[in-house]
């Protein structure tokens, strides 16, 4: 099972930060996705401009430090955790994704995809928070 973790540091508040990535009802500021969903306190949905949709369950949440969920669609499955942490007047964040590929044709780019969906994320972050 492939796993990507890559962190940034951002010169913001921490609260900022978390509110940015952890406020589902206004996730416009990332890249390729068209609307976020919440099912429950837990669960929530991403639907791509391309229509395809992934969920996702809540597992671990501390205000301004950690947030983690799993994460399922018809191609894959796995598990995403964010950590936040403040270094003086910087921010950093991590995020770290490992995923199982159901298809074995996909197996192959699993790493890749994960790499560049990750440096996406961090990238959309990074205008948005500039941004404020």
């Amino acid at each position: 099972m492939p796993t990507v973790t890559l962190k940034r540091a951002f010169r913001c508040d921490i609260a900022d930060l978390w509110r940015l990535v952890t406020d589902l009802s206004c996730q416009s500021w990332r890249h390729g996705l068209a609307e976020v969903e919440a099912l429950s306190p837990g669960e929530f949905t991403e639907r791509t401009s391309g229509g395809f949709v992934t969920r996702f369950t809540v597992t671990a949440r501390e205000e301004h430090r950690r947030w983690e969920f799993d994460l399922e669609n018809e191609n894959i499955c796995g598990h995403w955790s964010g950590v936040f942490t403040v270094r003086g007047p910087v921010c950093e964040f991590e995020s770290t994704e490992t995923i199982r590929v159901k298809r074995a044709l996909m197996r192959p780019f699993a790493r890749a995809y994960l790499r560049s969906q990750q440096r996406r994320y961090m990238a959309d972050l990074q205008r948005a928070l500039s941004r404020r």
